[in-house]
């Protein structure tokens, strides 16, 4: 893919803002998202994962 084809493609895919930030820049945007999401009700507890070998059903809180 041609580097025009490939800028072309990350403009109309909108990652094109995203990838001109430098790596700081991006790490900032990053902490406010979580931050955002957090605010919104999100967790960061990890989903129950039946397909994991440390998966027991039993032991999960329930609330």
């Amino acid at each position: 893919m041609s580097d025009s084809k490939f800028l072309d493609s990350l403009k109309a895919s909108g990652w094109y803002d995203w990838y001109r930030l430098t790596p700081q820049e991006r790490w900032r945007v990053s902490e406010k998202l979580w931050e955002l999401y957090l605010s919104v009700g999100g967790s960061l507890e990890p989903e129950p994962d039946p397909q994991s070998p440390f998966y027991f059903p039993d032991s999960q809180d329930v609330t």
